[in-house]
């Protein structure tokens, strides 16, 4: 059983915070986990609810699928809030200890909203992969494509020292981003402290934490 929460102050801006919770537990071959996050403020906020289960089908294969709840609003009484239902899947394959590969698919029908006609959530596609080169060095890489948008691609590097303790660097196209944080472990607890910074809009701090039951 894991719960975790997270805050994200994006570009130092009050109305633009980002707040996260979930939960995990497992449950007959697999597991399940609720999780919300909110972004905004009192004037626009967007809230998502996810119920995920996942389950391995062997030893290196492993599917997920999630149903979600999306809902937007402003305090313009003019406007009404959008609401919407869809779902998400994703499989992850892991040829060797050290190497895994996934994908995933957010909104794969482009939900409509119940009130608005015409107005699309994203459907956004990825494909991921790891590497571990030693037990201290972790290499990520994902390509991502917004139906909307142009592919996005994002590069990073995590490196182990004094056994729990982790340094992190990252880079981001579309836009381009650059990021850096630490982490660290201790028995059950896990706490993690990053920046990411995106020119001319500024930095963007995240702080999250985590505890395993």
């Amino acid at each position: 059983e894991v719960v975790s929460a997270a805050v994200r102050h994006n570009f130092l801006s009050d109305g633009m915070n980002t707040r996260s919770a979930a939960a995990a537990v497992p449950v007959g071959f697999g597991g399940i986990a609720l999780s919300f996050i909110h972004f905004g403020d009192a004037d626009y906020s967007e809230q998502c609810l996810s119920l995920a289960y996942a389950i391995p089908l062997s030893g290196n294969i492993s599917l997920g699928a999630a149903f979600l709840y999306l809902r937007s609003a402003t305090s313009d009484p003019y406007y009404d809030p959008l609401n919407r239902l869809t779902f998400s899947v994703a499989m992850r394959y892991s040829p060797t200890n050290d190497l895994s590969l996934a994908f995933r698919a957010f909104n794969p029908i482009a939900a409509l909203s119940d009130n608005e006609e015409g107005m699309h959530s994203p459907a956004i596609f990825a494909l991921g992969a790891s590497y571990s080169v030693t037990d201290e060095l972790l290499l990520a890489a994902e390509v991502e494509k917004n139906l909307f948008y142009d592919a996005t691609l994002r590069l990073g590097l995590q490196y182990c020292f004094l056994k729990n303790y982790f340094a992190r660097i990252g880079i981001a196209t579309q836009p381009a981003l650059y990021s850096f944080g630490f982490g660290a472990k201790w028995d059950h607890l896990e706490a993690d402290l990053a920046f990411q910074f995106c020119s001319p809009l500024g930095p963007a701090p995240l702080l999250s934490t985590s505890y395993s039951f």
